[in-house]
């Protein structure tokens, strides 16, 4: 991360939380758009290798997840943390602070990339090891931030605390 060249400055941060909201919309717009398109896709592919359960009908509920606006939401704060997140170490004087700041950026792409690499999140196995895995891996960033930058390792901590919450209401039924 040493050729990101970004100050301490309201400029520098305004940028990073722009690109990254800005990529979300963009890949939330596209998933919406292909949203037929990849539910086509998801259940040929999974047929053809013999998945059980290829329906996306299995997030539609009866369960505890808050409306889809809450949780589109919720994402565009997560990603304002990340940027900020990003911003502080990417900021830094220091090279090895630099350095974890590519591994936020790995984190947020793989965020960004969940809804497609989960085929619309039609595929509940793929959803569940992609929470599993941000669950992971954002608590490991969480504790090699923290001796780094504890705003940043506070903010690495939201995505795990929000997936855990998430796949409760995903599993839990109502009633």
């Amino acid at each position: 991360m040493e050729k990101i060249s970004l100050e301490r400055n309201l400029k520098h941060w305004l940028m990073c939380v722009v690109v990254f909201v800005g990529a979300t919309f963009a890949v939330n717009g596209l998933v919406a758009m292909n949203w037929v398109a990849m539910n086509w896709v998801a259940m040929n592919w999974v047929a053809m290798i013999g998945w059980e359960g290829g329906d996306a009908a299995f997030t539609d509920g009866p369960n505890r997840l808050p409306p889809g606006w809450v949780i589109g939401l919720v994402w565009t704060i997560l990603f304002m943390g990340m940027a900020s997140a990003f911003w502080l170490l990417a900021s830094s004087e220091e090279a090895g602070t630099r350095r974890k700041a590519g591994e936020v950026l790995v984190f947020s792409l793989f965020c960004l990339s969940y809804p497609i690499f989960t085929m619309g999140f039609s595929i509940p196995f793929l959803v569940f090891g992609g929470n599993l895995l941000c669950i992971v891996w954002s608590s490991y960033l969480t504790g090699v931030l923290r001796d780094i930058s504890h705003p940043a390792s506070v903010l690495m901590l939201l995505p795990a605390l929000w997936v855990c919450f998430a796949t409760w209401g995903l599993v839990t039924p109502l009633g």
